[in-house]
C-alpha cells in the first residue's frame, strides 16, 4: 500500500491504484479497504484474468472508494507465468464530467468519450449519442451520425488512452457545412484580394517603368514629325535599356537629318548663285 501510495503521487484523475492477488482479493490500496475483499465476480476483473492486455472497465461505484469510476486494469503473472492477481486504477469519472463540462463551454459542439464500440461513456449535454459508428476511424476523416433527437451531427475522435477510449467532438452537421462554405469564401476572396494586388502591382510597375517613358518617346517622335529636330534630348539613364537605346538611335536619325537638311541647303544655295551668274 505504501508503494502504491508513492506512485499516486502526482497521478491526476486518479482515485486508486489496487492491487488484488490470484484468488481476487483485494491485497493492498492507496485508499483505506477493509481485508478480505473479494473483486472475483466483478466482470473487469474477471475479463482482465482472461486477457493479457489492459481492460478497461464500463462506468460503475469503486469497489473500494465508493465513487463514480473507470477502471483501468492489468493482469500480472509470476516468472512461470502463472497469473498473479492484477493491478488497476480507479479514473474519476466525476473530475473527468468536470473537465468535459469546462471545455464545454469554449467550444460550440459536444464532447464524447466513448469506448471503442462507440458506446458513449461521458458526454456533454449539448446531444445525446446512443452509439458512434467507426470511432476508430474518424481519426483520418470526419464521420457523421444521428443524434437521440434525429438531427445529423458530424464528428471526429482521436485516442484518449491507446485504443480503448476515445474521446470524441462533434458538431450539427450543418454547422461543420456553414464553417466549409465559410472557409471556401475565405479562400476565394483571398484569392481575388491577390489578384487584385498583383494587378496593381502589374500597373504600378508599368506605370513607371515603361508606359512614363513611352509617352516621352511619343512626344519626342511628334516633335521629329513637325520637325523640330533639334528638341532637347532629356535624360534617359533611368529608363530601360531598351527605351534609352531607342531613345539614342531616334536622335542619332534626327542628327542625320538634320545633317543631311544642311548639306542639301548649301547645296541648293551654290546652284542658286550658279544660275545667277549664268543669267548674267
Amino acid at each position: 500500500s505504501d508503494v502504491l501510495r508513492l506512485a499516486h503521487q502526482g497521478a491526476d484523475g486518479v482515485i486508486n491504484f489496487l492491487r488484488t492477488d490470484a484468488r481476487g482479493k483485494v491485497a493492498c490500496s492507496v485508499l483505506p479497504f477493509v481485508p478480505g475483499t473479494d473483486l472475483a465476480r466483478e466482470p473487469w476483473w474477471i475479463r482482465t484474468r482472461q486477457n493479457s492486455g489492459l481492460v478497461i472497465s464500463s462506468p460503475q461505484f469503486g469497489p473500494v472508494s465508493q465513487r463514480p469510476v473507470l477502471i483501468l486494469a492489468q493482469a500480472l503473472h509470476t516468472p512461470e507465468g502463472q497469473f498473479d492477481g492484477t493491478i488497476s486504477a480507479s479514473i474519476s469519472l466525476e473530475r473527468l464530467a468536470h473537465s468535459l463540462e469546462r471545455k464545454r463551454s469554449e467550444l460550440p459542439g459536444a464532447i464524447v468519450v466513448s469506448n471503442r464500440r462507440g458506446i458513449p461513456i461521458l458526454q456533454t449535454p449539448k446531444a445525446t449519442f446512443r452509439a458512434l459508428p467507426d470511432v476508430g476511424m474518424g481519426r483520418t476523416q470526419l464521420r457523421e451520425t444521428t443524434a437521440a433527437d434525429g438531427l445529423k451531427w458530424k464528428f471526429a475522435t482521436a485516442p484518449l488512452f491507446a485504443d480503448h477510449l476515445f474521446v470524441v467532438y462533434a458538431e450539427p452537421s450543418r454547422s461543420v457545412m456553414r464553417m466549409q462554405l465559410a472557409g471556401m469564401r475565405m479562400s476565394f476572396l483571398l484569392q481575388f484580394l491577390a489578384l487584385v494586388a498583383t494587378s496593381i502591382a502589374i500597373w504600378v510597375g508599368s506605370q513607371r517603368l515603361i508606359l512614363r517613358w513611352l509617352n516621352r518617346l511619343q512626344l519626342l517622335a511628334a516633335n521629329f514629325t513637325r520637325g523640330k529636330l533639334d528638341h532637347e534630348r532629356g535624360d534617359y539613364t533611368n529608363a530601360p535599356a531598351e527605351i534609352a537605346q531607342l531613345a539614342g538611335q531616334l536622335h542619332e536619325m534626327a542628327d542625320a537629318i538634320q545633317v543631311g537638311d544642311s548639306e542639301l541647303r548649301g547645296a541648293l544655295a551654290v546652284e542658286t548663285a550658279l544660275t545667277r551668274e549664268v543669267h548674267h
